[in-house]
C-alpha cells in the first residue's frame, strides 16, 4: 500500500506502555516489533525477509511466534501463513534470530485489532489496516493459554468494511 498497516497490536504512543505490534510494512513485508521496558528506546524490529506480492487477493492468515530464549543464547521470530486460521501453516520468509534473550514489556495498553490503542498510528508513516479482520487469535507464549480469541466472521459484510478498528476490553 505504500504504507505500513497494523494488522494487531498492544501498544499505545503516550506515556512508557509499548508493548507489541505485529504490521504490514508498505512493501508488503511482515513485521514485528516489541519493546522490554515499554519505551521507545527498548523498541526491537524483526522482519520475514519475504514481501506479500501487489496482487496477493483472497484471505490470509497470519502466525507469528517470538521465541524469547531459543536455547542459543538469543531471540528468534517466525512467521508463517495459511489459507484459514485453522490450516496449516507455513513458513513466511525465514527466521529472524539475533543474540541475547528477551521478553515483551507487559504494559496496561489494550490489544486491539488495525490500529494502536485509541485508534492510534503507530510509526510515522502509518495507516489503520485496510482489509477486512474475520479471526484472531492471541496466545501467552508459543505454546501457552490463549489470551484474545476476537471472531469477527459473523458481523455483515457492511460491518467488516464500516467498523473502525478495534481494541479488546481488557488488557492481555
Amino acid at each position: 500500500p505504500g504504507r505500513s498497516m497494523v494488522l494487531m497490536s498492544k501498544w499505545a504512543q503516550t506515556g512508557e506502555n509499548r508493548s507489541w505490534v505485529l504490521y504490514l510494512t508498505g512493501t508488503g513485508q511482515l513485521g514485528f516489533e516489541w519493546t522490554t521496558l515499554g519505551t521507545n528506546a527498548s523498541r526491537i524490529s524483526a522482519f520475514a525477509g519475504a514481501s506479500f506480492s501487489a496482487f496477493t487477493t483472497g484471505r490470509v492468515c497470519i502466525k507469528m511466534t517470538l521465541d524469547v530464549d531459543n536455547g542459543a543464547a538469543g531471540n528468534t521470530v517466525t512467521f508463517y501463513t495459511a489459507g484459514s486460521i485453522d490450516g496449516t501453516y507455513t513458513m513466511f520468509g525465514s527466521p529472524s534470530v539475533r543474540a541475547g534473550v528477551t521478553s515483551i514489556f507487559s504494559g496496561t495498553a489494550r490489544p486491539c485489532l488495525g490500529a494502536g490503542e485509541a485508534n492510534a498510528g503507530i510509526f510515522t508513516n502509518t495507516t489503520s489496516f485496510g482489509g477486512k479482520f474475520y479471526k484472531g487469535r492471541i496466545y501467552n507464549g508459543i505454546a501457552g493459554s490463549l489470551v484474545a480469541n476476537p471472531d469477527l466472521s459473523s458481523l455483515a459484510a457492511e460491518a467488516l468494511t464500516a467498523t473502525a478498528p478495534s481494541c479488546a476490553e481488557s488488557p492481555a
